[in-house]
């Protein structure tokens, strides 16, 4: 594996994991990398942590969640950088997760899956083992306020009406334009859709089915596990 970039030490984020409440003999060959939502602005790892845990039991895979820090006072690229170094220290330090790190899927919802879908991107240009897939849960892609029918519909939306959305960019990246083009045409060379569900667009996974390799012995997965990571081929 390449060197892992240079990254300031001091503005580390905060990382916790969650893994099945009994001990295994065994280490998982999963490891999913997970980064929350919340515009940017708000959540925490510990906001997530229901579900985190059920996906844990489930899967009987470790999850990685990242605490990284938030907007405003932290706008972008803060979280971008602390995404990546935490996806680099999971490769590294994959044991001491319980994970061969042989196949690591990053996942995120909202802000979360635009982290998600960044560090994958990232990890292909700096040649880093890039995620076996990305599963983003309706992921902030496009951070441009233009008009579109989905904003206008969301002018009417009382759970996440436009007023909300704006505040949220703004924080995040106010005094930036997303590089749309050049990064979603990377995104689509390396990662293709699978089937859809609920009419979203199902998880990304490398193209030509192959897998990261990764050391380390691989346990035989279970029912749950194998189904899940079986959709990112």
């Amino acid at each position: 594996m390449p060197q892992m970039p240079s990254i300031n030490m001091a503005s580390m984020p905060s990382m916790s994991w969650k893994t099945q409440t009994k001990p295994s003999a065994t280490v998982s060959p999963f490891l999913i990398v997970h980064f929350h939502g919340g515009g940017f602005i708000a959540q925490s790892s510990s906001s997530h942590e229901v579900y985190l845990r059920d996906w844990a039991k489930a899967l009987d895979a470790p999850i990685l969640s990242v605490d990284y820090d938030l907007a405003p006072e932290h706008p972008f690229p803060v979280a971008v950088c602390q995404a990546f170094y935490a996806y680099c220290w999971a490769l590294e330090h994959a044991q001491q997760l319980g994970s061969s790190a042989q196949s690591v899927i990053c996942a995120g919802d909202s802000a979360g899956g635009n982290l998600a879908a960044v560090v994958a991107l990232r990890a292909l240009e700096e040649g880093i083992q890039p995620p076996c897939g990305v599963m983003m849960i309706y992921p902030a892609l496009y951070l441009h306020m233009t008009p579109c029918a989905s904003r206008v519909l969301s002018l009417m939306d009382p759970l996440l009406p436009l007023g909300t959305l704006q505040l949220c960019m703004n924080s995040y990246a106010q005094r930036f334009q997303a590089a749309h083009g050049e990064a979603t045409a990377l995104l689509h060379k390396h990662y293709t859709r699978t089937e859809t569900r609920g009419g979203g667009a199902g998880p990304a996974a490398p193209k030509g089915g192959e897998r990261a390799q990764g050391g380390g012995a691989a346990a035989k997965p279970g029912a749950a596990a194998a189904a899940f990571f079986d959709a990112f081929e």
